[in-house]
């Protein structure tokens, strides 16, 4: 969960009741997506400061039920995040706002940013982009999807751009953003990850992409090296978490 839209309360100068009419069927949108998908997703509101829509899927906080979200709704990282958690989620907002200021208004929605947080000894990763821009072309409506992540430590913060291979990743140490490439993965290593995400053992993905055990082994060391994953489990949530799949 990101509240640290609240450490930036006039981020956007003013935003209208006639704009706020298409929230309700945005929601209702989003209420139908969420069922569908069996996705973890909310929207967050940079001009009211709080939370507008919360998914009824569970994983979305490590277990914590969407109604004690909506009812602690902007103390919710103050009652629930470590304080050093909290912290690092104020420096990724606002160092993510003011990237997006040097972007143009038309490519703004297509941009995202993704990182990851401690919470209930649960590492989660969440990813945020616009889905409404105020006048001044700044990000209001902000969707966020969260899921198990993939790492073992906080952080790991990413900017990319929908249909580029380039990124943007944070780097804490010397306070910036470092432009660099996707992982890129031919089309058997993402068949193969797949049909690993559909439950087919090793014999059933040989048959379907033509390979011998040994040549399937292969190709799967390659892909945990390009990920720096341990097993098949660890790779599929990764390539579902960066888009791979």
């Amino acid at each position: 969960m990101n509240n640290g839209f609240r450490s930036f309360p006039n981020y956007i100068s003013y935003i209208s009741e006639e704009e706020y009419t298409v929230v309700d069927s945005y929601c209702k949108l989003l209420d139908t997506v969420s069922r569908v998908t069996r996705q973890s997703i909310y929207l967050v509101d940079f001009y009211k400061g709080r939370i507008t829509y919360i998914s009824e899927n569970p994983i979305i906080l490590a277990g914590i039920s969407p109604k004690e979200i909506k009812e602690l709704n902007k103390n919710f990282n103050e009652k629930k995040i470590s304080e050093e958690e909290n912290r690092m989620i104020i420096k990724i907002t606002a160092e993510w706002l003011k990237f997006m200021e040097n972007i143009p208004v038309e490519e703004k929605c297509l941009y995202s940013v993704k990182y990851d947080y401690e919470i209930n000894n649960i590492i989660l990763n969440v990813c945020m982009s616009p889905a409404f821009l105020s006048k001044e072309g700044r990000p209001w409506l902000v969707l966020c999807n969260s899921m198990i992540s993939t790492n073992a430590t906080s952080g790991n913060v990413i900017i990319s751009k929908e249909k580029t291979s380039k990124i943007w990743k944070f780097c804490f140490k010397q306070d910036k953003w470092e432009e660099s490439n996707c992982i890129s993965f031919s089309e058997i290593e993402k068949e193969v990850l797949r049909l690993s995400l559909q439950g087919k053992k090793e014999k059933e993905i040989c048959r379907e992409i033509y390979r011998s055990i040994d040549g399937l082994k292969s190709m799967k060391k390659k892909i945990f090296k390009k990920m720096e994953v341990a097993n098949i489990t660890e790779a599929v949530s990764y390539a579902i978490n960066h888009g791979v799949i």
